[in-house]
Formats: C-alpha cells, structure tokens, sequence
C-alpha cells in the first residue's frame, strides 16, 4: 500500500515538472521565433501591409461587376498560427478579417463556427465584412448551433455585413425558414452588395419583403430565386442587377422597375409562370419605359414572344454597352398559338410598311412576330453605342442593319457566327475596309467614289477593337485576315472589272452573268491571301498590274497618310468553332504581319490559344 502511494506522488511530480519544463520550452521557443525569422527587423505595420497582400481578395478588373472565379486568399488564422509576434500582428489587422467564407465553416455547422463568426467580426472592428453562407450546411430542421450562427450573423453583427452572399444547391425548405425572417428584420446599414443563388432547390414560401433596411444596396444578383419585394425603394437604389435562371416575366418585369439601373444582366431565363396575355394587360395601359442611367445591358437565352415586349416597351437612349445572345434569330415568326396580338404603346414610333395591322395608333395591334422594324426601332432609340455583342444570328443583312444604325459610334464588335457558310463570308467581306480604284490610277492613289456601291460601302470605320467566334472551312480563313489587314495596315484595293464586251464587237454575254461575275472580281482581287495572278506575277488578260497591291506579304507597310484620318483597328481575337478552322502557312505569315504591326491579336484553335503566333 506504501509503495502505491509513493508511485502514485511520484508520477504526479512528473506530471507538474513536465508541465514546467514545456512551459519554459514554448517560452525559449516563442523567443527564438523573434530573433531568428528575417521578419524580427520588420516594423509591425509592414508585416501587417505584408499579410494583408497575402489574404487580399480583389476582382481582375474593377469595371468587372460580375466577377467570374474567384482565388484562393489566405486565412488570417493560418497566420496567426506561426508564432506569437504573427499572431499579435494578424489579430491587430482588421483588413484580414473581411472576408468569411464559408459559413459554417464546416460541412456540419457546429457551435464553434458562431464563435469563429464571433472573433471574425470583431477583429474586423468597424470594416465591412464579405459573408458567404452555405444554406446546405446548415441543419435541415432547427438545431441549437444552426441558431446560434444566424443569431451572430443576422442579430449581433448584421450592421458590419457590407457584401452577403447566400447559395445552396439542395432541398432548403427548413434552413430557408430560418433564414428568411432573418432576412425579412435584420438592419444593413452597410450592405452594398447581395447574391443569392438557389437554382434547383425548392423553396418554403416567405411572402415578406426582405431587405427593407438596407439603404447603401446597390449590387443585386438572383440566381434561380428572386427575393420577394414589393418595396418600391428596394428597387429604386439598385443600379447593378444580374438574373440568371428566373422566369422571363419575372426578368422584364424586374428590368422596368429599377430606374436608376446602370449595369443589367439576364442569362438563361426560364419559361414564364404567366402566359402572355396576363402580361400584356399589365403592360398595354403604360407607355415606354425609359431606363435613362443603363449603360451596359446583356439580354442571353430569351424566348422571341419575350423579345418583343422588349423591343416594344423598353428604351435605353444612353447605352453604351449591348450584349444580345442565344435568341435566334432576330426576326422569326412566332407560334400563333400561344402569342396574343401586341399592343403598341402610345408612345412607340410608328412601325415600317412590314408591320400590319397599324391603322390605329393608340392600342392597335402589332403582328405576332420579332418583326425587323420592331428591333431597328428599338435599337435606334440607342444614342451612342461603343460596344456590341452579340449571337443573335439569321442573315447577314441583319448584321448590316445593325451596322448601319450604330456605324458612326460602335468601336467594339464581339460576334459568333456558325449558323450559314455563306452569310458568315457575305458578313466577313462587309466588314472589310475597302476603296475602290481605278486601273490606271493606282499609282496615284485615287479613290473612286463608293456611296452608292452596296458592295463596296465601308460598315463601322471607327472600329477598334474585334472578336470572332467563327466556324469556317479552312479555305476560307482569309476573309477574316483581310478583314484585319484593312482596318490595320491599309483599306483593301477593289479594282473593278473591265467592261463586258457588247454585241457590236462580236461577242455574246449574259446580263445575269454580268451581276454575278461583278462582286466576285471586286472581292477576289480584294484577297491579300488568293491565290491569283498576282501572286505568281503573271499578268492578267485585263490591265491589272503585275503586283498584287492587296499583297501584305511583299507589302506590310501601313499606309500612315490614310490612319491620320480615320480610325486604326487596335486589338482583335479569333476563335475557332466548335471544332475549327486552321490558318495554312500564308495566313500565318499574314497574322504575324499584324503583330509585328503592333496588333494585339489571339488567335484559339480547337485545344485552345495557338503557339505559332
């Protein structure tokens, strides 16, 4: 018995020396750790600045409302875990503690994430805190810890959130009832910006507005869910609205009751959840809207009978900005079946000699369809467009309507083009700079006049910038080198074709072969890659000279005279779709003419951005 307890003191007195000497062995430690590391001569605002780079979040561009990846940053717990002077530093550092992400922290959420929470909003003292909370990591019925995450969110710090983000991709009928309230009566007076993406996931109804208090919300983004609120004022302060997966109605709807919108966005609408005759008498008594303050506006993946209660009741005079997409095509006819006659506002200009059914100006009915005229209307009503893009795609006479309404603004062309071999080659050839010259006078440089020539008017002469998405055989991929070279080294030299002999002089022709041969002379000689007589400097049966004047190969200097009137292309990308197209030997050595000029040009094949360039 003796002996036991003389074992048992013993153990214990090791025990408490143990304690002693790993106490004084984190002190030795926690000393060497500031002599040693380079970062001991290192003033505590300049470790701070240093973390601070190393956790830092920031969108690659600041222009870029919607950014799309976002990089990992480092946690500010997994510094403050390398020593005592770090961790000092870190927890002194409000910059670091700004961003949560996610919440709950663990796929299970736990009591220890609300204290987490806790220390988060406090070092981040007065900064606005970014939120990201998980909604499947919640509890699917009310917990103690699910609680207890909301209440030091929503209850103890909602007035320090300044960016709140909310997505889940299961069934959240539960968590969603926990959430919503909280939603419904919390104070922001710091939130600017909000996300919720919910797509898939069924939702328990909450009928009340939610973020009624949140005076400084600019920024909204609704992803399969938009948040009830009939709050005019709501709606009123957002100036930069992204929808994705929301019911078409639900989308033109919300569009016209923002104001003061500056940036609007709506990708992949869903099927509207109120048939069209429902929407037209919310729509027939009003006139116009008329979104003053909208500068960039993107329309992707709409449905046409949608399309045209934009075209008909939407106006953007000050836009600068269009992206229109995946709508195919511009002017088709819709299914009569399930579209009711559109009433034209009072307001809406008079329509072409296309649109029947006009007789009454006030009320009548337009034709069921996304008629030319109902979108050329719509777009003239565009004061100063620079930017376009767009895969709305059926003719390239629309694509040169389009061009004629913004040709004096539009600097920057994004287009995709897959749909007709063709019509992509008659567009390719429109966009190409051109002067037309007659044979004798090339030496001098004269220019004919080409106003009254459709196939020689020159489409946006102050382009600056071009993106391509093309699907082309590779024979035909110098079209869009042409199209380069002209806007980049010197207009393209249309050399019309000597006249047809007539009947007087013996020889036969065929007035239909004269209009077709007319076009294909002008655009063939036009080639700086064809493989023509010029190439092999072998004269012609006509008087055209021995040297290719389109030849940028022999040719690569730019004509400096012209560029000091009239605008210089300053960056292109082409993309090869779906499967691509691959320049030969001659249209990379083009394409290498353009870069050494100075050219910012991509070019993508099928695996991606090419190694040759």
């Amino acid at each position: 018995m003796d002996e036991i307890q003389f074992l048992t003191a013993t153990v214990s007195r090791l025990d408490r020396e143990i304690e002693q000497l790993n106490g004084h062995r984190a002190t030795l430690l926690r000393r060497l750790n500031q002599i040693r590391p380079i970062t001991r001569i290192l003033p505590p605002e300049t470790l701070a600045a240093i973390f601070h780079h190393a956790a830092l979040h920031t969108p690659s561009s600041t222009t870029d409302f919607f950014p799309s990846k976002k990089p990992a940053r480092t946690s500010p717990l997994l510094l403050g875990s390398v020593c005592s002077h770090w961790r000092s530093v870190a927890w002194t550092t409000p910059a670091l503690w700004t961003l949560i992400d996610p919440v709950p922290v663990r796929r299970n959420a736990q009591l220890s994430d609300a204290h987490l929470l806790r220390l988060y909003f406090t070092n981040a003292r007065a900064l606005p805190v970014s939120l990201h909370i998980k909604l499947d990591r919640l509890s699917s019925s009310p917990s103690a810890a699910s609680e207890e995450i909301l209440r030091a969110v929503f209850l103890d710090n909602s007035h320090n959130i300044g960016v709140l983000t909310c997505t889940s991709k299961s069934s959240l009928r539960q968590r969603w009832a926990m959430l919503a309230p909280k939603l419904a009566h919390a104070q922001f007076p710091n939130l600017e910006r909000l996300e919720v993406n919910l797509r898939g996931a069924p939702l328990w109804r909450y009928d009340a507005p939610m973020l009624a208090n949140a005076p400084r919300l600019t920024r909204a983004t609704f992803a399969g869910y938009l948040l009830p609120n009939e709050n005019e004022v709501f709606w009123e302060q957002i100036t930069v609205l992204d929808l994705t997966a929301l019911p078409v109605c639900r989308c033109l709807e919300t569009l016209v009751q923002c104001p003061n919108l500056v940036d609007y966005r709506c990708t992949s609408p869903r099927p509207p959840t109120r048939s069209m005759d429902v929407a037209l008498h919310l729509w027939k008594s009003q006139s116009a809207v008329t979104l003053e303050h909208l500068e960039k506006f993107e329309w992707v993946g709409a449905l046409a009978e949608w399309d045209v209660l934009l075209y008909t009741y939407v106006r953007m005079p000050n836009l600068r900005h269009l992206v229109l997409g995946n709508s195919h095509p511009l002017s088709r006819p819709l299914d009569p079946t399930i579209i009711a006659p559109i009433p034209v506002p009072p307001t809406a200009p008079a329509t072409g000699p296309n649109n029947l059914n006009n007789s009454d100006t006030n009320g009548a009915s337009a034709p069921r369809t996304t008629d030319p005229e109902l979108w050329k209307s719509f777009l003239r009503h565009i004061k100063n467009l620079t930017t376009l893009e767009c895969t709305v795609f059926h003719s390239a006479q629309e694509w040169l309507d389009v061009f004629d309404i913004f040709s004096a603004s539009l600097q920057t062309l994004k287009f995709t083009a897959f749909r007709d071999a063709e019509e992509t080659l008659r567009l390719l050839r429109a966009l190409q700079l051109t002067r037309v010259t007659d044979t004798d006078s090339i030496d001098s440089g004269a220019d004919a006049d080409t106003s009254s020539n459709p196939e020689t008017k020159n489409y946006l002469p102050n382009l600056k910038a071009l993106h391509a998405t093309l699907d082309l055989h590779p024979d035909r991929s110098r079209h869009v080198l042409d199209i380069l070279c002209s806007r980049r080294v010197r207009p393209m030299v249309l050399i019309p074709p000597e006249p047809t002999p007539t009947l007087s002089s013996g020889i036969t022709s065929d007035p239909n072969a004269l209009d077709n041969t007319d076009a294909q002379s002008m655009t063939s000689i036009a080639s700086s890659t064809s493989e023509s007589s010029f190439l092999t400097n072998q004269p012609s049966s006509s008087s055209t000279p021995d040297i290719n004047v389109n030849d940028f190969i022999i040719n690569p200097y730019p004509d400096t005279v012209y560029w000091v009137t009239h605008s210089r292309l300053e960056e292109a990308s082409i993309k090869c779709w779906p499967f691509g197209f691959d320049f030969g030997d001659r249209e990379r050595a083009v394409a290498k003419v353009l870069k050494r000029d100075g050219l910012k040009l991509d070019v993508f094949g099928p695996s991606g951005r090419v190694d040759w360039l």
